[in-house]
């Protein structure tokens, strides 16, 4: 109530200045006499550095072109094409530079996200009903130019998890259960367009991690107070509702709400014993490290002691990371493995 009065009396004065003819200054200098500030009336053509200075259409604009996606295969890539009216999303042979336009989705209509099916000829969308950020899954082959529904937006909202290592047919996605509201773990058939329940979510599951061979074999919980900890399926869970007598909690994988963003299980290693995760907990910065599920033990893999890990590059063969970057004034890189330094 105080506060109200204050903004009436502020008001009431403002407009008795106005009403009097007086005029409030806009002129920075007239609070800053020694103009340390510069003339408030000087051309931009005057100020120092002008070759440095990034345009606002630039600035505040829309990208033309989003960043390419890699095709399983390595050659072809995907990316969207924004200009003027058209608005594209093309797939690009690397190697020939021949590239044409992907059909959309027939049914679809809403704000799009892409990305390429573990087949490297399919096109997965995932869009909303005209915003309403329902998130639907439709598909495209680019061969045939044939589109598919698979869940309709508006009517279900579901999210790309993981792909089926063993199927590449198949992704893992979360749905949302209208009845409970909260997203169940589903195997989906994005070709038939069938749909396997994998795990109910208790509602505090946040991430499902996955090993080489397609199993569900760690998952990330939250709790109250927005700390995540990470749980481990035992040999003896079983069916799909998440009984946590079946599964066993990691406490070196487990963070307080300060670090939870910055810290977390990302993929298992190509042995499917060690993990990849980073921590923030133990220094000023996201670092990357490995943990060994089967003896607890932790391996740092690298720190950046001024920029947080952004991403990896694993080499599947020497099942080691050979890269990492961090996200600085631009994404930097790393190579940790200097027989690859070159490439």
């Amino acid at each position: 109530m105080m506060k109200r009065k204050w903004s009436i009396l502020l008001l009431t004065i403002l407009m008795a200045v106005l009403l009097t003819g007086c005029q409030i200054s806009t002129d920075w200098n007239s609070y800053y006499p020694s103009n340390q500030w510069g003339s408030s009336s000087a051309d931009v053509s005057t100020l120092p550095n002008t070759n440095n200075l990034i345009p606002i259409s630039d600035l505040m604009g829309y990208a033309e072109y989003t960043p390419p996606q890699i095709s399983s295969d390595g050659t072809k890539i995907l990316y969207r094409h924004m200009a003027g009216n058209d608005d594209n999303v093309i797939v690009e042979d690397w190697k020939t530079g021949t590239d044409s336009v992907v059909p959309w989705p027939q049914d679809a209509a809403g704000n799009p996200n892409f990305m390429w099916a573990p087949d490297g000829e399919t096109v997965l969308f995932f869009v909303d009903d005209m915003g309403d950020e329902d998130y639907g899954l439709y598909t495209t082959n680019i061969t045939t130019g044939a589109t598919k529904t698979i869940l309709a937006g508006g009517d279900n909202n579901c999210y790309y998890v993981s792909d089926n290592p063993v199927n590449k047919k198949e992704i893992y996605l979360e749905k949302l259960n209208q009845k409970t509201s909260k997203y169940d773990l589903y195997r989906c058939n994005y070709e038939t367009g069938e749909l396997t329940l994998m795990l109910t979510n208790p509602g505090d599951i946040t991430n499902f991690i996955f090993d080489h061979d397609g199993n569900l074999r760690l998952v990330t919980r939250i709790d109250k107070n927005a700390g995540t900890h990470t749980w481990m399926k035992g040999p003896k869970a079983a069916g799909t509702t998440f009984n946590e007598t079946d599964w066993t909690q990691i406490p070196a994988l487990s963070w307080t709400y300060e670090d939870a963003d910055t810290s977390g299980v990302t993929n298992f290693m190509q042995d499917d014993n060690r993990v990849l995760y980073t921590d923030s907990s133990k220094s000023n910065t996201a670092a990357l490290y490995t943990y060994d599920l089967a003896t607890g033990t932790t391996e740092k893999v690298f720190e950046d002691p001024d920029f947080d890990i952004g991403g990896t590059w694993t080499d599947l063969k020497l099942d080691k990371v050979t890269a990492v970057n961090v996200y600085a004034d631009k994404i930097q890189w790393h190579v940790l493995d200097s027989s690859l330094q070159a490439d």
